[in-house]
């Protein structure tokens, strides 16, 4: 079972990122930068969520079929 623990800090720099996109005086770099750095974050929590829910999935069921 992997258990990176980055769920957690990547939602939190995600919260982050979405109050500096709110600043009027954010450059158009800085602004794609920032962005491109939350779509990384987003694809680590949806990782982390499946991987949840696989486990879930794995409990819920006693490890049998899918």
């Amino acid at each position: 079972m992997k258990n990176t623990n980055t769920f957690e800090p990547s939602m939190k720099r995600l919260g982050e990122i979405s109050e500096m996109m709110n600043d009027d005086d954010l450059s158009l770099e800085e602004a794609l930068k920032l962005y491109g750095e939350a779509e990384d974050l987003v694809a680590v929590c949806k990782t982390e969520m499946e991987e949840a829910r696989l486990q879930l999935r794995e409990i819920f069921t006693g490890g049998e079929g899918n």
